[in-house]
């Protein structure tokens, strides 16, 4: 559980955020395509609000449907669907964990084999 209630089943993410301190360089471009790939993998659409970066209504595909530029104060107007189940959220970090288990056990057991 966590300190702040959070739904379990979303069916949308709120990124907000302020890449002030990027300027107008690959970082705020690259912190975009980290947002594509979070909307990627749980399949949710992502409504980003940036302070002076780019702000974009982003797809549960990761494709941007609308956005506003670098440095352009404005409004962005519009509507995100399409949120879809995907196998990390079907399965979340718990199979991961226990990937993480099972290779980090054979190692130390190779190891220990090794060893002697």
């Amino acid at each position: 559980d966590s300190l702040i209630p959070y739904n379990k089943n979303p069916h949308l993410i709120i990124n907000l955020t302020n890449d002030t301190w990027f300027g107008n360089t690959p970082g705020t471009y690259q912190h975009l395509d980290m947002t594509r790939r979070q909307a990627i993998e749980t399949g949710l659409p992502v409504v980003r609000a940036n302070y002076s970066g780019i702000s974009a209504f982003i797809g549960a595909d990761g494709r941007i449907i609308s956005s506003i530029p670098i440095g352009v104060s404005d409004v962005l107007d519009g509507q995100v669907w399409g949120a879809h189940q995907t196998p990390f959220r079907r399965i979340g970090l718990n199979f991961m964990m226990f990937i993480i288990m099972i290779f980090s056990a054979v190692s130390i057991f190779i190891f220990r084999k090794h060893k002697n």
